[in-house]
């Protein structure tokens, strides 16, 4: 009976991480976001037998996601919105690739102030 008070904490732990986590900065890497997503999720469910579906899952990704995501957002509303399956997997992949672009634009962005500092 002791350890109840402790898994009970444990599992509102678990469960207010899933509320909170975002990704947070565009430049963050999304990858590591869905494995701490997907770790918390399996740890309630493994744990504590609290379910959280993929629907409940993409709605929390695509609700959390910085304003650069919005196009993604956008389309991936749309396909929802128009009956359409969208698959976890492809959400990933489709935020890593923005994530890819995102980065490169920095980068160009922080070359083309160097050069400008450079006087070049």
């Amino acid at each position: 009976m002791l350890n109840k008070p402790n898994k009970i904490t444990m599992k509102q732990t678990l469960k207010a991480e899933h509320h909170a986590s975002k990704l947070g900065k565009a430049t963050r890497n999304p990858d590591q976001w869905f494995t701490l997503l997907e770790t918390v999720v399996a740890c309630l469910q493994i744990d504590y037998g609290e379910v959280i579906d993929d629907d409940e899952l993409l709605d929390h990704i695509l609700a959390n996601l910085p304003c650069e995501y919005e196009s993604i957002v956008q389309r991936l509303e749309a396909e929802l919105n128009s009956g359409n399956v969208v698959d976890i997997e492809d959400v990933k992949h489709k935020k890593i690739c923005k994530n890819k672009n995102i980065k490169e634009d920095q980068d160009e962005a922080e070359e083309e102030q160097a050069l400008v500092a450079k006087g070049g």
